[in-house]
């Protein structure tokens, strides 16, 4: 099959990018799965915003622009659009004809998914692929999506983890289990870190790690927010504060991102408290 995947955030990275430094989790998921699709032999092709063709782990990596080309897309049998709902901006502006699905990992609020609301730009797509059950359910609840086109495809495990060799479990070798967050900070930390509390009462030799920073998106702060659908009067001071009031209340747990070589951990070597 010819698989084109379409980041259009514009972000420059090729497919070995997760493999070599940290990336934002849904184009991570994207690179992972465009190099496994292309092992099976499949023909994939990454457009984004990369400055040069170039060619890694078996996938073809072009610019955005590659989409105006006559023909361009008519060379696919299916589009796989990352994290936009751009179909019919596609189908209008860029006279998309194949099959396009949208492989969406925000979250129902995001802005870069609120033209789901029109119907047009539901008809646009062939199917909806989501990470989880939740956020399945509340596509449909609040855009109405029918279930027909909606499927729950989710992330797996990275191959930084995969390697690892299975090992029992805390509570079966009496180890002191060990929380990591490991998201953008936005993402429920504060949640986290007010719950964490309650949570050693009841598990008194718990520990936190906390592997955060909107670092990750090689951005700077409040390019980072535009970038990612948010109001930035509202959520770039309260993610700021929050940062700062972690950082303080949580020395011994705030690892930083990325970690440090002296912070690497594995499941056989946990963190120390």
């Amino acid at each position: 099959m010819r698989i084109l995947f379409i980041d259009p955030s514009r972000w420059q990275y090729t497919v070995d990018a997760p493999y070599e430094r940290p990336l934002g989790g849904s184009q991570s998921a994207l690179c992972y799965l465009a190099a496994e699709l292309a092992q099976l032999g499949h023909a994939v092709t990454l457009i984004n915003g990369v400055t040069a063709e170039s060619e890694s782990r078996g996938v073809r990596q072009r610019n955005l622009e590659a989409l105006g080309a006559s023909g361009f897309s008519d060379s696919f049998d299916v589009g796989i659009v990352l994290n936009l709902a751009c179909g019919h901006n596609l189908r209008r502006d860029l006279n998309v004809k194949i099959p396009l699905i949208l492989w969406n990992q925000h979250a129902h609020d995001q802005d870069a998914i609120q033209k789901l609301s029109r119907s047009r730009e539901q008809r646009e797509w062939s199917a909806f692929a989501f990470v989880s059950d939740w956020q399945r359910g509340c596509f449909e609840k609040f855009f109405s999506l029918p279930s027909g086109k909606t499927k729950v495809m989710r992330n797996a495990v990275s191959p930084a983890f995969a390697k690892f060799l299975k090992v029992d479990p805390w509570f079966m070798t009496g180890g002191v289990p060990v929380l990591f967050y490991t998201s953008t900070p936005f993402r429920g930390l504060d949640v986290l870190l007010d719950c964490f509390p309650r949570i050693r009462q009841s598990v008194p030799d718990v520990r936190l790690r906390i592997f955060s920073s909107m670092q990750v998106y090689r951005s700077r702060p409040r390019q980072i927010v535009t970038a990612s659908s948010m109001r930035p009067r509202e959520i770039w001071p309260a993610w700021n504060t929050l940062v700062q009031s972690a950082k303080r209340s949580w020395r011994k747990s705030w690892c930083g991102w990325p970690p440090s070589p002296t912070r690497r951990l594995s499941p056989r070597h946990p963190a120390s408290p």
